[in-house]
Order: C-alpha cells, then structure tokens, then sequence
C-alpha cells in the first residue's frame, strides 16, 4: 500500500462516490452502463495500476497463459462499453457483420457468442431458429421486429444478447469450445472493419485490458475493478490478433 500511494479503503471510497454521482445500479455488471465522473470523462485516473505487463506476446498462447491471472501494466489501455476504448469491446456495434457457417450475421461479438453456445449438430433447423434469435439488428418476435412499451424497435445490442443467452440450453462441450468461439469474433471482428482493426493496430504493444466493474464471480474474460486481477482473456485474444495482424502488414 505504501508503494502505491493508496489504501484499499481509500480505493474504494473514491470508487464509491464517484458511482454515487449517477443513478445507475453499480451492480448492472459486465460492461454495464455506470459512468465515472463527470461527462465525457475516462474513468482510467481512477484506476490504480498494479504491476508490470510480463507476458510475451509472440509466443503461442495456451491454455495455461490464457488462464493465468494477470495485473494492470502502467500503461496498459483499459476498455469496455462506456470509455473511449469502447470500440475493442464485445458490446460494440459493427458495419461489416460477422457470419457464421450458416450464413446468419451477427452485429456484435456478444451476439455471435451467446448464439454459439448452441452446437450445430443434431437438429439443424431447430439450432438455426436458436441462433437467428441473436441475427441481424433488431430484436425479432415471430418474424417481425420487437417492439418496447413506446412502440419503437429493439435494437438487438450486445448487452441485450448476454441476457438472452443464459437461456439457452448449452452444449455439452462449451468450455471447451469458448475461447475459440470467441477469438473466430474477434478475427472476423477487425478483418471485416477496417477502420476497428487500424485503431487496433495504432495501440502498439499495450497491454488491453477488458475492464469489469463490480463484477467478482467471473473474471476470465477480464481484470476486475475491485480486485485488478483476472484471466484477462478478451484482453490476451485482441494482443493475439493484433500480433499476427502487423505481422502481415
């Protein structure tokens, strides 16, 4: 703490009332929408970095690298929906859309992922009807777009595809499958949108870290708010992509 210049208590107390400025639930996690000070602001000041960012990014990143827990570099670029790195997030809304093997187009990350949690085995049709649920860019309710109280179109978000997904009936081998499933999204994330895959390249060797606010319970996918620890797995396949991208640039 001393080496720091900070306490844990004095972390979260300058945490805590930031939070207390807005009135979003601190506790709408994952990239939820909580704002940090005043608008427009990063919350990156906030955020007392840890140590430094050790991992090789060259050699081949197994299983035991991806699951390693890591810290936050000095400079490491922190991202997620709200902040101005929101474009390396899962959540962000794209032009060029992914595809999958059955020719449906995903508009973000979040929605090619939550639909793959339904294997293309066994019942085709049945498994098409499961993922056209998270196709396209409305929310679609027997074939004809969603409609909210006000009468106006869901736009199918990334947020609204994480929700939807934990009613799925997942597949037998989905841990497994996962993490390939998402480094497919991010691969034909930035190959299909040029000016995405340029920001991306423009970050150098920075460390990318997908940044979870209040969430504890799951921290593969990124480094925690509270604790600044985690898997950072998001964060690992973006420095993946990035690395063999300006490799054939």
């Amino acid at each position: 703490e001393e080496s720091q210049g900070y306490t844990d208590e004095e972390y979260m107390n300058v945490l805590m009332n930031e939070l207390n400025k807005g009135e979003q639930d601190p506790y709408d996690i994952y990239g939820g929408e909580i704002q940090y000070g005043e608008e427009g602001e990063s919350f990156d000041d906030l955020i007392p970095k840890t140590e430094e960012f050790e991992q090789d990014i060259t050699e081949e990143l197994t299983t035991e690298i991806l699951e390693a827990e890591v810290g936050i570099s000095d400079n490491a670029i922190l991202f997620n929906s709200n902040n101005k790195n929101s474009y390396l997030s899962n959540l962000e809304m794209l032009v060029n859309p992914i595809v999958d093997e059955l020719g449906l187009e995903y508009y973000t990350v979040e929605a090619f992922y939550q639909a793959n949690k339904v294997a293309n085995t066994g019942d085709a049709e049945k498994v098409k009807q499961y993922r056209k649920r998270f196709a396209g860019k409305k929310v679609m309710d027997n074939d004809k777009p969603a409609t909210n109280y006000k009468g106006k179109e869901i736009t199918l978000t990334g947020k609204w595809a994480r929700k939807e997904g934990k009613k799925l009936p997942l597949r037998n081998d989905w841990a497994e499958v996962r993490v390939s499933v998402m480094r497919e999204a991010i691969k034909q994330k930035f190959d299909k949108n040029p000016t995405l895959r340029n920001e991306l390249l423009n970050t150098g060797n920075k460390q990318l870290v997908e940044y979870i606010t209040w969430r504890t319970d799951d921290l593969f996918w990124g480094i925690s708010s509270v604790s600044r620890k985690g898997s950072n797995v998001t964060g690992k396949l973006l420095e993946e992509y990035r690395k063999v991208s300006s490799n054939t640039e």
